[in-house]
Parts: structure tokens; C-alpha cells; sequence
């Protein structure tokens, strides 16, 4: 056989699937045949790699956090679908109640303040009333205005 033949069984001989009658014909070339026994040791050291890099270690508690993500996500779709079927009236109802009580606040602020307004021009208006009784005379008040006028105009 010469090297091109042996050479393209070289890999199903390294993967020990090549026919028990050509393995021999095989390794008696590679005996005498030193550039495809060269290629062989190369092709073998390759696969070792090969071979080295799929081994690799099982983290024992892997299992564990993949299943127990899956869970979260289970559980996480569950809810949100329990929140798309709920009405939308329902998934409104915390806004609602929020907007009705800044509102009720909002009333009952105004009401307490315009209350303590009016009880302090209460009290200023009584002060402010006997300020004038003190100084025009009560038969100008119950007057009209000519009245007033033509006191005035007496006076003078």
C-alpha cells in the first residue's frame, strides 16, 4: 500500500475502528515508514488532548441551582399569569383607592384651614368693629348717605 491509502486509515486505526485484517497491513507500514508513523504519534497526541479537554468535573450542587431556577421561572410565569387574568378593574384598585384619599386629605386640609381663616376675620372684625363705634357715632352709621353729608355740611 503506499502512504496516501495508509494514511487515510491512520485515524479509524487511532479510533480502533478499522478491520482486524487491514490493522496489520497498517502497522507493519507504520514500521517501516517513518514520516506516516510521525503523522500517527501526531494524530494520536491530538486526540489525547482531545480526549483530555472533554473530561471535565461535575459540580455536585449544579443540579440543584438549574432546578431550582427552572422552579423561580415556573413560579414567576404562574404569577404573572394570574395577574393578566385578573380584571382590570382589580389590578386598578390600589391606584383608585390612592387617588380617593389625596383627595378625602386634600378636602379635609382645605376645610381645617378655611376654618381657622374665618375664626381669625371673626376676631378681627370684631376688633376692627368696636375700633369704629369708638370713633363715628352710632346715628351716622344707622344714616344714609345724604345724611351724612348734610351733617357735614352743617358742621361747617
Amino acid at each position: 500500500m503506499n502512504c496516501k491509502n495508509i494514511q487515510q486509515k491512520l485515524f479509524l486505526l487511532a479510533e480502533r475502528e478499522l478491520p482486524t485484517q487491514e490493522v496489520a497491513i497498517v502497522e507493519k507500514h507504520l514500521e517501516g515508514c517513518s514520516e506516516c508513523k510521525t503523522i500517527y504519534n501526531e494524530l494520536l497526541s491530538f486526540l489525547h488532548v482531545i480526549a483530555v479537554e472533554k473530561q471535565f468535573s461535575v459540580n455536585p450542587f449544579f443540579t440543584t441551582r438549574v432546578l431550582q431556577r427552572l422552579e423561580n421561572l415556573q413560579e414567576k410565569e404562574a404569577l404573572q399569569r394570574q395577574l393578566t387574568k385578573m380584571p382590570v378593574y382589580v389590578r386598578l384598585m390600589p391606584v383608585a383607592i390612592s387617588f380617593v384619599l389625596a383627595v378625602w386629605l386634600s378636602v379635609n386640609l382645605g376645610l381645617t384651614l378655611s376654618q381657622e381663616q374665618n375664626q381669625v376675620s371673626v376676631g378681627q372684625q370684631t376688633d376692627s368693629t368696636s375700633y369704629y363705634e369708638e370713633i363715628i357715632p352710632q346715628d351716622l352709621i344707622a344714616g344714609t348717605l345724604e345724611s351724612v353729608l348734610m351733617l357735614n355740611g352743617d358742621k361747617n
